[in-house]
């Protein structure tokens, strides 16, 4: 008897806030040691902050060079990824992807160090996704990795069109049943 087990489904996965933290807590912490030089720096001398560049200490510049890159991916990168994550859960939650079952074929690992996609074709539908590149919001968990595809396997996939790509929302493979059992 079939026993269907679920690998991934994007109800379970969390917008990856780790974008935001990885921006965020450095900047933070660059904001601290650019106040605390700028501090130590206008007792000495009454500035304005972007006056007389070249007497500024490196490090208060480089932490300004810092703050206006964190700045830009902030406002620029961060809302379309926001926007990504809404368009992908609206179509969960409203059930408008596709959906297939068949045989993992034409499987293509992706590399430990990535660099290339992992790929295969479930039924005449081609998937593509790498760990190292995450803004689709699927399943993007490579074999090298752990991941669950394997060439051969037997799979139900629940996929949205994305662009260039097939984004996995629900991933279930066939398993064994406890007893050893298909």
């Amino acid at each position: 008897m079939q026993h269907w087990h679920n690998v991934y489904d994007f109800a379970d996965d969390a917008p990856v806030l780790a974008h935001v933290l990885f921006v965020l807590l450095p900047l933070t912490l660059l904001f601290i040691i650019w106040r605390h030089l700028s501090v130590k720096h206008s007792t000495e001398e009454e500035t304005t902050p972007f006056s007389d560049v070249d007497a500024r200490p490196p490090s208060r510049m480089l932490s300004v060079i810092i703050m206006c890159f964190a700045g830009i991916w902030i406002f620029i990168l961060l809302p379309g990824s926001i926007v990504e994550y809404v368009h992908t859960r609206g179509v969960y939650k409203q059930k408008q992807y596709q959906a297939v079952t068949g045989v993992v074929t034409d499987f293509n690992p992706m590399p430990e160090g990535g660099h290339k996609y992992e790929t295969f074709t479930v039924a005449g539908v081609p998937f593509a996704f790498s760990n190292f590149e995450v803004k689709d919001y699927g399943y993007n968990n490579a074999s090298s990795h752990g991941g669950a595809i394997r060439a051969g396997l037997h799979v139900r996939i629940a996929y949205m069109a994305n662009k260039d790509r097939n984004v996995i929302l629900i991933l279930d493979t066939l398993a064994a049943k406890p007893d050893g059992k298909r």
